[in-house]
């Protein structure tokens, strides 16, 4: 069966795997964002992926490939899909021997489906940085969020709103929280008008991504009691749940089909369980009939698991439990 080539490309990385038919790695590359949306140009997001492609069939021994699998930030529109396949055969010639079947280039929000169903059937809600949630009914019917998201979610949701009620609080318009000496610590403040000052004059102002670090910091406050911080939680709950069910409708994923919701991301999979708790019982209530499972594994390993089957590969469980069990260098996968 040869080798088989995963890529998982999102906005703060790009990760890229070769593995034999047996799910064994034997060569990583990884690369910035490729979010065409997100850079400069699109093709500083092609540079990325290819890098990582590089990196990865290089140290491989740049060896044949049997089959291919793109999950990628960015792969929103019909066109988008048409343009980053073009693009990656004009630069890739690792991919010269593989056709329509053998590649397969999608949107990074299906990269976890297998983790949950071998057939790749289900629905898929990955809490990151940022949120991606996708689906695929057992015709092969697909959907995902894409730019279809109007609400700010996942890491960027919980920082932003965090800060929203440190400063409404301050203010005197909102309740008071314990995310105010939490945010003004972590950000070593002395209140929260320098806190709002740092990020929000015009000349010198913190990096707005800078917020974003403080996503845990949120979390931990949630997990101890404070009511504003569970509020925040709980919205996130309900709003993964909202797109879940409508981008799973798109699919041909009915909420009683009895099919898997799979969880994935660096929110969703974390030690702190208080965003997964309340995204559990929201997506449990639209989906009733469903399991909702909880990945064991980074997207790239679903991704790994579509690169096998795209070569021919038969999944079996114990190829998944395999590839799940695989331990990547620690700085191959961090944000």
């Amino acid at each position: 069966m040869g080798f088989h080539l995963a890529v998982d490309g999102g906005n703060s990385k790009t990760v890229a795997v070769v593995v034999e038919s047996d799910g064994t790695v034997r060569g990583r590359g990884r690369g910035g964002c490729c979010d065409i949306y997100a850079t400069a140009r699109p093709q500083d997001g092609v540079a990325e992926v290819v890098a990582a492609v590089t990196r990865a069939t290089r140290e491989a021994g740049d060896p044949e490939l049997a089959g291919a699998a793109f999950r990628l930030a960015s792969c929103d529109w019909p066109e988008d899909l048409q343009w980053w396949t073009g693009q990656l055969r004009d630069q890739l010639p690792q991919l010269g021997g593989l056709d329509h079947d053998t590649l397969q280039v999608g949107n990074d929000a299906l990269s976890s489906l297998r983790l949950g169903d071998l057939q790749g059937v289900g629905v898929s809600v990955v809490v990151g940085t940022g949120p991606a949630i996708g689906a695929r009914n057992v015709d092969g019917r697909e959907a995902w969020s894409g730019v279809w998201i109007y609400d700010s979610m996942a890491g960027i949701g919980l920082s932003d709103a965090a800060m929203a009620a440190v400063c409404k609080a301050w203010l005197g318009i909102a309740p008071q929280t314990a995310l105010t000496p939490a945010l003004l610590e972590f950000f070593d403040e002395p209140d929260v008008w320098h806190l709002n000052h740092s990020f929000r004059r015009r000349f010198d102002a913190r990096d707005p991504a800078e917020l974003r670090r403080a996503t845990r910091t949120v979390m931990r406050v949630a997990a101890g009691g404070d009511p504003v911080a569970r509020q925040l939680v709980a919205e996130q709950g309900r709003l993964f749940a909202d797109y879940a069910q409508a981008v799973a409708g798109q699919a041909g994923v009915g909420t009683g089909d009895g099919l898997p919701v799979v969880l994935n991301g660096s929110i969703a999979t974390s030690e702190l369980v208080v965003v997964r708790d309340a995204l559990v019982a929201a997506l449990g209530e639209r989906f009733p009939d469903s399991a909702v499972i909880v990945a064991e594994a980074s997207p790239i390993d679903g991704a790994v698991l579509d690169a096998l089957a795209a070569g021919g590969v038969e999944l079996t469980a114990a190829l998944r439990d395999r590839i799940v069990a695989t331990v990547h260098p620690e700085d191959f996968l961090t944000t």
